[in-house]
């Protein structure tokens, strides 16, 4: 009776996840964290692995988009 509502907090929570993480590189970008390039390349790499994992997701949504 209440998966409408799991359906929309998941979605609005992966929205946020991902607004946080944008929030989080513009931070580093104007404190200057790009310094330590082994961290900057860490990051970089989570990055990319969180894209990767988000677009592998897309597909599969409930809403068949890709049809």
């Amino acid at each position: 009776k209440m998966g409408w509502l799991l359906r929309i907090l998941h979605s609005n929570g992966a929205s946020l996840f991902f607004f946080g993480i944008y929030i989080h590189i513009f931070k580093g970008l104007i404190c200057g964290s790009y310094r330590l390039i082994n961290v900057w390349l860490s990051g970089v790499i989570i990055y990319f692995l969180m894209m990767g994992i988000a677009f592998t997701g897309y597909p599969v949504i409930w809403g068949q988009m890709i049809y």
